[in-house]
């Protein structure tokens, strides 16, 4: 099965037109940062490897290893592999920034 085959299929499964479309830019940007291997070759090293340097907030990583485990989570339940290179790697915390709270003054400018 080659990539684009895997990936129509994939995001057939994906409800959201906003997270299909989220989620085409990640896998390619994935593919591109590997020289565009074909996603059964790609292997928990290189995973690993990619997610190390990602780059970006907290939350925009999560989203980008959330997706990456997504397609590969989908090429094992659907026996195009036969393991799940990414099932253990970790999302990373998402560190929200501390919101000053508002002063009386402004609060009752409301």
């Amino acid at each position: 099965m080659n990539n684009d085959m895997i990936i129509n299929a994939w995001l057939r499964t994906v409800k959201s037109p906003h997270t299909i479309r989220n989620y085409t830019r990640i896998i390619n940007e994935f593919l591109e940062s590997l020289g565009n291997p074909n996603l059964t070759d790609v292997t928990r090293f290189e995973i690993l490897n990619w997610k190390q340097n990602l780059n970006g907030a907290s939350a925009t990583r999560a989203q980008k290893i959330a997706c990456i485990k997504s397609v590969f989570k989908f090429m094992y339940d659907n026996d195009i592999t036969e393991d799940n290179r990414a099932g253990k790697i970790k999302i990373d915390k998402i560190e929200n920034k501390e919101k000053d709270a508002l002063s009386m003054d402004e609060v009752r400018e409301m």
